[in-house]
């Protein structure tokens, strides 16, 4: 058992890479314990930042017991499971930084999967086995808050990328290395996306039409990985 508790106050818990933690999630951050009900009152009322990063955590997002007030979910590099869709049942809605990267969640992509995460800054998904037939670009590109968009090298993600929909002042990045895009032409990429987009030169279907492939490579080479 680790010997956390009666901690009111803590706002903050890194435990990054850390060894003899091979069943912390079944001890500490797992509700399937009788004696975790009331975790957040009692123990963590006031935790904002979470990291495990590397723990080597197994089981599912929604088997955390609830920490209603997380802002930052640091998570990557573990061997979580199943999808996105419970979080905010452990995880409240108030979470700024999502990342999950490295990890084997799965299943559709959705936009119900988001609908709660109006204030997130961060969105690392990448190297997970999610799929998705149409990514909810348009959902996601609302977020006003979003800065960071990353869902490289995932199982099976295609859609299209929209030329119409508005996109928040505040998106810096767009990672979708590894996906397969359409509804692309030379103008949109110049245009809209030139300087947040990262591609590779194998997940893009470009409508070159009106421009010959020597200008889609000079103006886009740099950005593609």
């Amino acid at each position: 058992m680790f010997p956390i508790s009666g901690m009111p106050a803590l706002n903050s818990l890194n435990l990054s890479h850390a060894s003899g933690f091979s069943s912390l999630n079944s001890v500490l951050l797992s509700s399937q314990s009788s004696n975790v009900t009331n975790v957040t009152s009692t123990i963590f009322p006031n935790l904002h930042v979470l990291d495990v990063t590397g723990c080597q955590l197994t089981g599912t997002l929604s088997s955390f017991v609830p920490l209603l007030s997380l802002k930052e979910l640091h998570g990557a590099n573990n061997q979580w499971t199943g999808n996105l869709q419970h979080m905010t049942t452990s995880f409240g809605t108030e979470l700024e930084i999502i990342d999950i990267r490295n990890n084997n969640l799965s299943e559709e992509m959705t936009i119900g999967m988001f609908q709660s995460f109006r204030h997130v800054r961060k969105l690392l998904l990448s190297n997970n086995q999610l799929q998705s037939k149409e990514l909810p670009f348009d959902y996601l590109f609302s977020l006003k808050r979003l800065e960071v968009l990353d869902l490289a090298f995932n199982a099976n993600l295609s859609g299209i990328l929209p030329s119409t929909v508005p996109i928040s002042l505040n998106l810096k990045r767009i990672d979708v290395r590894g996906g397969i895009l359409t509804g692309l032409d030379v103008k949109t990429l110049g245009n809209k996306y030139s300087t947040t987009l990262v591609l590779d030169q194998t997940n893009v279907n470009v409508d070159s039409a009106s421009s010959s492939s020597s200008t889609v490579t000079a103006c886009f080479s740099l950005r593609f990985q």
